[in-house]
């Protein structure tokens, strides 16, 4: 079949994990966003072992998951003198033979370093990043935001639905009137 119906009834369930990853990229791109929704997956570091993600929503790879509840993961410790960077991610996964797909919130511990910065770890492409950890020591440091926050449709319409100032542009020979926000008539020699 070279096209198929998703918003509508086909006598069988037919809507599949890649429709709608297809239909998502189409809207909101081929990157990866959290929603500005609950408290945006916000990190909080609660204590040398634990960081906190909070409630919120993302869309990568074209697939949208959602963090219901505050979820803790574990850091492991740090070590006296060196510094480290873990990533907390949202990992994507699709299990071969049932083509069962998730997301889960992970930690990927990075490499220590004893002099210089540390460096993040490498991730997969089916990871989001989502926030850095820098450890110096055994003490892990504020988290830092590494994704975009989309933000919703209510306060992008704003920026693309602007009144025009000057309702009309007259140069000789040409009359520009705009009559409605959005849509342009042009009039040449002045007449309508």
């Amino acid at each position: 079949m070279a096209m198929e119906l998703i918003d509508g009834f086909a006598g069988a369930p037919h809507i599949s994990g890649e429709d709608l990853a297809a239909l998502n990229q189409g809207c909101f791109g081929d990157g990866d966003y959290v929603f500005e929704y609950g408290n945006n997956l916000a990190a909080t570091v609660t204590n040398a072992n634990t960081v906190q993600i909070g409630t919120g929503a993302l869309v990568s790879k074209g697939r949208r998951s959602v963090n219901l509840a505050a979820q803790q993961l574990t850091i492991q410790s740090g070590t006296q003198g060196q510094k480290r960077n873990d990533l907390v991610v949202a990992r994507y996964a699709k299990a071969s033979g049932t083509n069962v797909e998730s997301t889960t919130l992970a930690v990927v511990k990075g490499t220590p370093v004893s002099y210089g910065d540390a460096a993040d770890p490498d991730v997969t492409a089916n990871d989001m990043k989502l926030w850095r950890i820098p450890i110096d020591g055994i003490t892990p440091g504020t988290p830092v935001q590494l994704f975009d926050v989309m933000k919703p449709m209510s306060e992008l319409w704003d920026s693309v639905s602007q009144s025009v100032v000057r309702p009309s542009i007259s140069w000789p020979g040409l009359s520009l009137d705009v009559r409605k926000a959005g849509s342009l008539v042009v009039a040449p020699f002045g007449g309508e």
